[in-house]
Formats: C-alpha cells, structure tokens, sequence
C-alpha cells in the first residue's frame, strides 16, 4: 500500500519489518514484494537477495514466483555474447 501511495522507502521498510519476524507465512510474501519492488528501482542485487529469502522458505506461493522472477532477473543481468 505504501508503494502505492507514492512512499516506495516506507514500503521497503514495512517490508525487512516482516520479513524480520520471520512469520512463516508473511515473512516470504514480504521478500517476494521487497525484490518486486527493488527491481522496479534497478536495485538488482538487492532484489536477487530478496527473492533468494523467498525462495529459501520454501512458501508454497512465494517460493515459485521467486525462483521465476530471479530466473528473469538473471536473464536480464546476464551479457549478450560479442558478435
């Protein structure tokens, strides 16, 4: 919601929040939003971790979309060969 409202820094706050409670349940959901939210800020690495959180969980919804968005990621940060 803060994202939303124009506050992404308090949105990625509210996120390391949960993620620090490590709820089993809203802790991957929030690592998961956290790298959604630091790719849209080009912020790759970042978000490579944040998505490796959700993917360690091993959260039923989480986990998976993780592992897609850090597959895209890498298909992103990875050099096209010389030609």
């Amino acid at each position: 919601m803060l994202k939303q409202q124009g506050d992404p820094q308090g949105a990625q706050e509210a996120y390391q929040v949960a993620i620090n409670s490590d709820h089993p349940d809203q802790a991957p959901k929030a690592a998961f939003n956290l790298g959604f939210l630091l790719d849209e800020q080009d912020d790759l690495q970042g978000a490579q971790e944040a998505y490796q959180l959700a993917i360690n969980s091993g959260h039923d919804l989480a986990a998976p979309y993780a592992q897609r968005a850090l597959d895209g990621l890498s298909s992103q940060t990875r050099t096209p060969p010389d030609s």
